[in-house]
């Protein structure tokens, strides 16, 4: 059974590669990375090793603190793809407007050719 404290550190590192993934946009890594890193946290805390809380509770608020610091980095990742897509739609909305009007739509749809 491996350290408790090796295992945290791991996490920690793992959550630092988290972060740099949340801010190069790759969101598949990063979701990856955290999958792998709660694994880690879950396996810490249930190994029962006798260790000083201290030392147990500096590694959590590190890793608390490193929480939060994902948390913002998603947030303000997923800000910026909502806004793409905004701007993707209106895009769109504008181009198809273009569109209908290089199709040449005729005046008088309800006339027929018969008079």
């Amino acid at each position: 059974m491996r350290d408790c404290l090796s295992l945290l550190d791991q996490a920690l590192a793992l959550g630092a590669s988290e972060l740099d993934s949340l801010n190069a946009g790759d969101v598949d890594q990063a979701s990856e990375t955290s999958r792998i890193r709660k694994g880690l946290i879950h396996e810490a805390l249930d190994c029962g090793c006798d260790i000083p809380t201290d030392a147990i509770r500096d590694k959590l608020l590190r890793l608390q603190s490193l929480q939060s610091r994902l948390t913002d980095a998603a947030k303000v990742l997923h800000e910026s793809m909502r806004q793409e897509l905004s701007r993707s739609r209106k895009e769109s909305t504008r181009l198809a407007g273009y569109g209908m009007a290089a199709k040449g739509v005729p005046r008088f749809r309800g006339l027929s050719k018969r008079g």
